[in-house]
């Protein structure tokens, strides 16, 4: 397991064989933490799943909102002509 004492004494060792600029290069390509906080392929997958299973949800309810908006100024639009009609009459 790589933490960051034996990352540590790894570059130390690098720079003992490589040069500078290759070690830091090389440790570059290591993450910063352990591997177990690396997203794999089969997270990323599961992550874009949920996220479209959200947005279809979000999807749906934009859509209930609206014919419910809709419905609602149909009714005032309605009330008001009916408040008119009686007022002009």
């Amino acid at each position: 397991m790589l933490n960051e004492r034996s990352r540590h004494q790894l570059y130390d060792d690098l720079k003992g064989v490589i040069t500078v600029e290759s070690a830091d290069e090389l440790m570059a390509y290591l993450p910063p933490v352990g591997w177990a906080d690396v997203a794999t392929k089969s997270d990323l997958e599961m992550l874009r799943l949920e996220m479209r299973a959200d947005m279809a949800d979000l999807k749906t309810d934009l859509h209930r909102w609206t014919i419910t908006v809709m419905f609602a100024m149909t009714g005032l639009f309605g009330a008001f002509v009916v408040g008119v009609a009686k007022f002009v009459h």
